[in-house]
């Protein structure tokens, strides 16, 4: 295509390298920015004890049934693994199966036969944060209340509006052996923590992509105040000159 890629890694080289790109014009970065909601409800499971809460005979049982073509579909294992690992420990993890709200529900999936569980993941204490600034709600033991309107940027508006070609390399690959380096989709997520915008860290710093036909993508002008504020400080912060 001759286009010029820009491959990142994180929110830090995602932002300096689309500030090269437009020409340090954020007006012409924010054009490309969008909203996204994700599945309004997920199961947790962040112990083993949680299978049998549910019902679930084995961990196989729920990666029979889970979508091979989501992100995360590669990850199960060693996401299951870090159960085993101390609670204060980054690398320990939780699963989340989108857009499952009970155990009925669960277990009507299961009953399919189809692979159709979307089961995501992110770290215990990514979780505890979203719960700690009300992000995320517990509807009960196992059921969260993830609906929020949330940021991101658009593969394709990039590519129209700046003529760069990005590319987001996985920051777990190590999770998955042999899975892809690169993250795929056309909706790129930038994780940032709108109830505490202020200091130099805002959020989490981990850049990755989804499909867009799973969510509702609208505006960016859809997002509440505080939001897109937090956008504008974490870009008052990170969209610079790169060293």
């Amino acid at each position: 295509s001759g286009m010029a890629v820009l491959e990142v890694r994180d929110r830090k080289s995602l932002w300096q390298g689309l500030h090269r790109a437009s020409v340090e014009s954020l007006e012409m970065v924010q054009a490309c920015l969008c909203s996204y909601s994700p599945p309004s409800k997920r199961l947790i499971l962040s112990s083993l004890e949680d299978f049998a809460a549910l019902g679930i005979s084995s961990p196989q049982q729920l990666h029979d049934v889970a979508d091979e073509s989501f992100w995360a579909y590669r990850d199960f294992y060693a996401v299951l693994s870090s159960f085993q690992l101390p609670e204060t420990d980054p690398e320990r993890r939780v699963m989340g199966i989108e857009g499952i709200g009970s155990k009925a529900a669960l277990h009507a999936a299961i009953q399919s036969g189809e692979r159709v569980l979307r089961i995501g993941h992110l770290s215990l204490g990514n979780l505890r944060g979203k719960v700690a600034n009300q992000e995320w709600r517990w509807i009960d033991k196992h059921a969260m209340d993830t609906s929020t309107l949330k940021p991101a940027l658009l593969r394709p508006r990039v590519r129209e509006l700046l003529g760069v070609e990005l590319r987001v390399m996985r920051h777990d690959a190590h999770l998955a052996d042999g899975g892809p380096t690169e993250s795929l989709g056309d909706l790129v997520i930038f994780d940032i923590d709108h109830a505490n915008p202020t200091g130099t860290e805002v959020g989490n710093s981990k850049v990755f992509c989804q499909c867009p036909s799973n969510y509702d993508v609208g505006e960016f002008a859809a997002l509440s105040a505080d939001q897109r504020n937090a956008v504008q400080l974490m870009f008052e912060i990170e969209f610079t000159r790169a060293p």
